[in-house]
């Protein structure tokens, strides 16, 4: 198995390997950012073209990130058939564009009963 499988040693969290950092990575950055960006972006057309660019952005960045990956943490360098570690590297990048979508949708969510909760307040 070649590509990047080294294991990682950090003091406090112990021995893993790189995939593991890798989605550790993809599920924190791919929720949380665009999560914080729905619930913090202004109103108006400012804020519709911020969700519009998220929800359209999410599955450009996956393919971005696959092909990222694909380059730099390829499981099975110069495999031409049955490519299984490449599948996985895939799955990541797919895991990547759902977390985004998901959190575009929360941050939505929240930010929607937020409103109503101010407007039934007032």
């Amino acid at each position: 198995m070649g590509g990047i499988v080294a294991d990682v040693s950090i003091p406090w969290l112990g021995s893993f390997s790189w995939w593991w950092v890798a989605l550790l990575l993809t599920c924190a950055v791919g929720y949380s950012v665009p999560y914080l960006l729905a619930v913090h972006v202004r109103e108006g057309l400012g804020r519709d073209l911020t969700i519009f660019g998220l929800v359209g952005g999410g599955p450009l960045l996956g393919i971005a990130f696959g092909s990222l990956l694909l380059n730099f943490a390829d499981p099975e360098p110069g495999c031409t058939e049955e490519c299984y570690g490449r599948f996985v590297v895939m799955l990541l990048a797919a895991l990547g564009v759902i977390l985004w979508e998901a959190g575009v949708a929360i941050g939505c969510l929240v930010r929607y009963l937020k409103g109503r909760r101010m407007r039934c307040a007032a």
